[in-house]
């Protein structure tokens, strides 16, 4: 019995552990404006993500296109890149 509670808690953890890793590479937000020619996203709060080919960009709950989405729009990405503007280029955010 105890060896059951000790395996179910195991698992338990290690599911918590997997989510927050998939929450972390996670960002919601409205788009305020983008950047078609380095597939940029910039949103309301100022962050910026770059979308690369892994990216998953989901709008009202369903994955889209990146030249689907506009300005005004609520979305989440999913595995982009965390880049800032410096020197007149994008950088990315480690």
């Amino acid at each position: 019995m105890f060896q059951r509670i000790v395996t179910l808690t195991l698992a338990a953890a290690l599911m918590l552990v997997t989510v927050s890793a998939v929450q972390a590479n996670e960002y919601k937000g409205k788009v305020v404006r983008m950047d078609p020619a380095a597939k940029v996203v910039v949103f309301d709060d100022g962050k910026m993500y770059r979308v690369v080919p892994d990216t998953v960009v989901i709008y009202e709950e369903k994955p889209v296109k990146w030249e689907a989405i506009r300005p005004g729009y609520s979305v989440v990405i999913r595995s982009g890149e965390a880049v800032e503007f410096k020197n007149g280029g994008y950088v990315i955010i480690r």
